[in-house]
This record gives C-alpha cells, sequence and structure tokens, in this order.
C-alpha cells in the first residue's frame, strides 16, 4: 500500500490511455483525441509490487467509480489466487479488462491453461481479456492460445515494436505476421503496439497491423485510488 502526500492511504497509479487509429489523421493531429480512447491501464506506481488484490476491491466498492474501461494487470499467481467474487463485483461497477501479463519464473503448459480456462469464464460477468507483453516467444504465444476463443485484445511488447521500427527486419515480419493471423482469426480483436513514443509512429504501428496504440505519444496522467469509503480518488497531474 502506497502513501499518498498529505498522509492518506492508498493505491498511486499512472493512467496511460490506449487509442484507436481507425481515423489516423485525428489520431496524429492531437496527443490525447478523446474520441478515439479506447481504454486506460492502471500502471502501479507506489511502493513494492503490484497490489493486484487491493486494486480489484477497490473497484468493487461503492465508494469508488472511475470512468472508461479499465485495463488491469494479473500475473499467473494473482490470475489463480484472486476469487471470482472481487473480479465480478468489480466488473459490476467498472467495464473491466483484465490483462494476462508474462510471468517473473516460467509457467507450466497445465497451469497455462488452467489461467486461459478460469480468466476465459470471467467474461460472463462482462469481463474482456487481454494478452500483454506478446513478444513472439513460446510463452507470449501459449498464453494468447490458453483463452478460448482468442483474447478479445492484444498487445504487442513494447521492445519488440521499438525492434521492429529501428529496423530488425526479422523482428518486424514476424510482428506483421502474427498480427495479421490475430486480424484474420477476428477483426473485433483489439491489437495493440505499446511503447509508441511519437505521433509520427502511428503510422507505422498501423501499416505493421495494430489498429491501437499505448505509448509516451499520448497523454498520462497519475491518480490515487482510495482503499475504504472514508477516502476519495484524486487525479494527479498529467506526464
Amino acid at each position: 500500500m502506497s502513501e499518498h502526500r498529505d498522509g492518506g492511504q492508498g493505491l498511486l497509479y499512472q493512467v496511460e490511455p490506449i487509442q484507436g487509429l481507425g481515423d489516423l489523421e485525428a489520431a496524429t493531429s492531437t496527443p490525447d483525441p478523446q474520441d478515439l480512447r479506447l481504454g486506460q491501464e492502471l500502471l502501479y506506481r507506489g511502493q513494492g509490487r503490484y497490489p493486484d488484490e487491493a486494486l480489484i476491491k477497490a473497484l468493487g466498492q461503492a465508494h469508488l467509480r472511475l470512468d472508461g474501461t479499465l485495463h488491469i494487470n494479473l500475473d499467473a499467481a494473482r490470475a489463480m489466487a484472486i476469487s471470482d467474487e472481487l473480479i465480478q463485483r468489480a466488473a459490476e461497477r467498472h467495464s473491466l479488462v483484465v490483462e494476462w501479463v508474462a510471468a517473473e519464473q516460467s509457467t507450466s503448459s497445465r497451469m497455462t491453461s488452467l489461467i486461459g480456462s478460469r480468466m476465459d469464464a470471467w467474461r460472463r460477468f462482462g469481463v474482456r481479456i487481454a494478452i500483454d507483453d506478446w513478444d513472439d516467444s513460446a510463452e507470449g504465444d501459449a498464453r494468447y492460445h490458453a483463452v478460448d476463443n482468442a483474447p478479445d485484445i492484444v498487445k504487442v511488447d513494447g521492445p519488440l515494436f521499438r525492434q521492429a521500427l529501428e529496423g530488425d527486419r526479422e523482428k518486424r515480419r514476424r510482428l506483421i505476421t502474427f498480427l495479421d493471423r490475430v486480424r484474420q482469426e477476428g477483426e473485433e480483436i483489439l491489437r495493440v503496439a505499446e511503447w509508441v513514443e511519437q505521433a509520427t509512429e502511428l503510422e507505422v504501428a498501423l501499416a505493421m497491423g495494430a489498429n491501437a496504440a499505448q505509448g509516451y505519444a499520448f497523454r498520462s496522467a497519475r491518480i490515487w485510488i482510495p482503499e475504504n469509503r472514508n477516502q476519495e480518488s484524486r487525479n494527479g497531474s498529467e506526464e
């Protein structure tokens, strides 16, 4: 749990917007076109490890209401440990996307399959499922294929996008091939390029097969999320 500058207790997050590339002219004309915003990822900026359960519990409580579609990160361990009840409560109050992030340690194929099935079951609560940091590795493909009926969102690993952008032809080929395969599996699947740093890179992301982007090209902000009903959520300055 992080401590707010006025002494209150809460969770400090950076909010990064995810922008659609359906209208490239609009996306490149301003760094934050509200009508193209498809969601916002909450990235923990407090001390210690990411408090998954505390955040999702707060989102499910009556004292907290955040606008827009919220992307919440869960690794393998947290995805198996968190209760369906907490996920359901948060999803009842918010438009929720659970992002399955890569584990710090290797995950068995059996565990990967169990996590995919568990996340797929959360769809009955209205939750959408994202594969975060797909990086053309066996681990990234395993998470992608573990979600029944394909994930709703795929986010390309930032370093992979940067390598493809900066001239690595093999990385670019693999990235284009993968995003084309995802598109063929469903036009409705959101294909997000991460680490997009400048507006001029949006056209490149689109050419590679992405239809959305996230990164420093768009304004981010910080928000303090309370953990009990006696506190109020507070937006920080934009970055």
